[in-house]
């Protein structure tokens, strides 16, 4: 069941980009430039300022090596039944 419309807006989308950009000694520029966006876009994605577009996210967790949820994640889970 998906959640309801109020409480997915009130979410915050969370990342990890920076913990492991700096595990793998990846840039912010080598970053952007692996998946063809500026390197201003990715320190706004990183600094929960901009959410990303599904495509971006997916480029960033891939470029990772990560699955996208592990990248970015709710600190609740908005499909969770309560």
């Amino acid at each position: 069941m998906p959640p309801r419309k109020d409480r997915y807006y009130e979410l915050d989308l969370k990342n990890r980009i920076y913990d492991l950009r700096k595990e793998m000694h990846i840039t912010q520029t080598m970053l952007a430039d692996a998946i063809e966006v500026s390197r201003e876009t990715i320190t706004r994605i990183e600094s929960g300022r901009v959410e990303p577009t599904l495509k971006i996210a997916i480029g960033i967790a891939r470029v990772l090596g990560q699955p996208v949820e592990e990248v970015f994640f709710y600190d609740t889970d908005p499909w969770r039944e309560q």
